[in-house]
């Protein structure tokens, strides 16, 4: 696959679970995280209506506070979805939406934390 995205991924020491803001569902866990988007796992694939480019509002938490923040929201669009090298696990590329500036700070601030 291409390499279409213009700012590298960081690979962070802890798998940070991402959750639905809306229906506080879990949607999977952090592999890779940049200021423009994330890659996560899950156990199921992007569902029927989720499909590619499909917008979500997000939840991250922290492993421990950060700034005093536990977790940033934001919001998200689904750019693809596949299965990953275990096949019982699902891999979503996600763009993040028109992140606030507090945002983009947390995510930075985490990824100088966390990156492996």
């Amino acid at each position: 696959m291409d390499e279409r995205r213009k700012v590298p991924r960081s690979h962070l020491i802890h798998y940070l679970r991402i959750f639905d803001k809306t229906t506080g569902e879990l949607m999977g866990n952090l592999v890779d995280i940049s200021a423009g988007g994330l890659m996560l796992i899950s156990e199921s694939p992007i569902s029927e209506p989720l499909k590619d480019n499909t917008t979500l509002q997000l939840r991250m938490d922290f492993p421990e506070e950060l700034d005093g923040r536990t977790f940033v929201e934001f919001e998200a669009r689904s750019v693809w979805c596949r299965v990953d090298i275990n096949p019982d696990l699902f891999a979503i590329g996600m763009q993040i939406v028109q992140p606030q500036p507090e945002d983009l700070r947390m995510i930075e601030r985490l990824i100088e934390m966390y990156r492996d």
